[in-house]
């Protein structure tokens, strides 16, 4: 596919976007840009991993494997990502509401994603962002390569010492970090 696009994330890894919904792809392939973007396909010393986006608007009449279609028909809204795992090891991630839902899901060898977006309704447009459901996806690909990810902010004091500060989403890491910031430490990432 001449459209598609690949990056080498750290460490190793090689993640292909491909398909037809050009909007979704760049909505993912934006949080990728602190990465190297590759002018071909991965090399041998890569591991790869694609991502392929979709539009499925006869959700109904080719609906996704049953596991997951009973997390759409039973759990019509989500207020964040559900993520749950299938019976053989898959993995999926679901954002839906009334109308329509992403759903990304990483089979049981963690080389392929697939992302689909689609109506659950008649003729209500799907609007949710894709790469809410895609963090979870490409977290699990690290976790099963035996990489960690974290959820953190970084520091440097001025002796050279590095912190490194863990916490979830509103567990004080920016406010940590602002007032070591404060005390002449220099920031090296957040979030």
């Amino acid at each position: 596919d001449p459209t598609s696009k690949h990056y080498l994330l750290p460490p190793d890894i090689c993640l292909t976007f491909t398909g037809d919904d050009y909007p979704a792809r760049q909505a993912i392939e934006f949080m990728f840009d602190y990465c190297r973007p590759l002018d071909g396909p991965a090399g041998q010393n890569e591991q790869h991993v694609i991502a392929r986006i979709s539009i499925n608007n006869e959700y109904m009449s080719s609906p996704l494997p049953d596991w997951i279609d009973r997390q759409i028909a039973n759990r019509r809204e989500y207020d964040h990502v559900h993520a749950f795992y299938g019976p053989d090891g898959e993995m999926a991630a679901l954002l839906s509401n009334g109308e329509g839902f992403v759903c990304g899901l990483l089979n049981k060898t963690a080389d392929l994603i697939d992302i689909t977006l689609g109506k659950t309704g008649a003729m209500e447009s799907m609007m949710m962002s894709p790469s809410a459901i895609f963090t979870p996806l490409i977290q699990e690909v690290l976790q099963r390569r035996s990489h960690l990810v974290f959820h953190s902010a970084g520091l440097q004091l001025q002796d050279g010492t590095g912190i490194m500060i863990l916490a979830d989403s509103g567990g004080g890491k920016t406010t940590t970090a602002l007032s070591l910031l404060r005390k002449n430490a220099s920031m090296l990432a957040d979030d």
